[in-house]
């Protein structure tokens, strides 16, 4: 899969989309950097190769779903990346282009972390014998951690579930899901990103 070196044009995008200082900029640890720009690198392969029509997105709610990238970001890259990819990305990207073509692309907030989702690529046509309808999963956060998310969220003012800020760090079905125990200090429980150690995010699943 081809990476494109996005540091520069992606940076200040974000940077003038959100009206950030430059010390925040540079308070950011270069692997959630590395990690934002590979995750952009993701969606714009997509949103610059495939029609609209051939793309949804998958959102149920939780941290992990907010969107990567505004329609703002979206056309403010677009605009700068037109000049420098090329036109016919879609053999670059697959090595089966014409089957892939037609496939319905999604996309998903999962993570590595997750369940399932351990030994996928970013780019991950479903199994259709296991009973998925055909589709290309496109997982721009996979190789995010736990404390990615939450840097993400917190630096560009992004809003969340409020559950998050009372003890929840993992959102299931009601039935299994608790505030997270190592959240719990001095008898009240301390939002999600307050979590110290990005292995503890499921312990709130029962």
């Amino acid at each position: 899969m081809p990476h494109f070196h996005l540091h520069s044009t992606t940076i200040r995008a974000i940077q003038h989309l959100y009206g950030l200082d430059e010390t925040i900029l540079n308070s950011l640890l270069e692997p959630f950097i590395q990690h934002l720009e590979h995750s952009i690198d993701v969606i714009l392969l997509i949103l610059l190769t495939f029609p609209q029509s051939q793309i949804s997105l998958s959102f149920n709610g939780g941290k992990d779903s907010t969107r990567p990238i505004s329609d703002s970001l979206r056309n403010t890259l677009e605009h700068s990346l037109k000049t420098i990819l090329s036109t016919n990305l879609l053999n670059s990207l697959f090595s089966d282009p014409p089957t892939l073509q037609t496939l319905p692309i999604v996309f998903l907030g999962a993570r590595s972390t997750d369940p399932l989702y351990q030994n996928l690529d970013v780019y991950a046509p479903t199994d259709t014998v296991t009973g998925w309808p055909a589709l290309l999963r496109v997982l721009p956060l996979l190789h995010w951690t736990y404390s990615d998310i939450w840097t993400f969220l917190r630096t560009f003012n992004i809003e969340y579930v409020s559950l998050y800020d009372q003890g929840f760090t993992s959102l299931g079905k009601k039935a299994d899901t608790v505030r997270n125990p190592a959240l719990f200090k001095n008898g009240v429980y301390l939002p999600a990103y307050t979590l110290q150690n990005d292995s503890l995010e499921r312990d709130g699943r029962v």
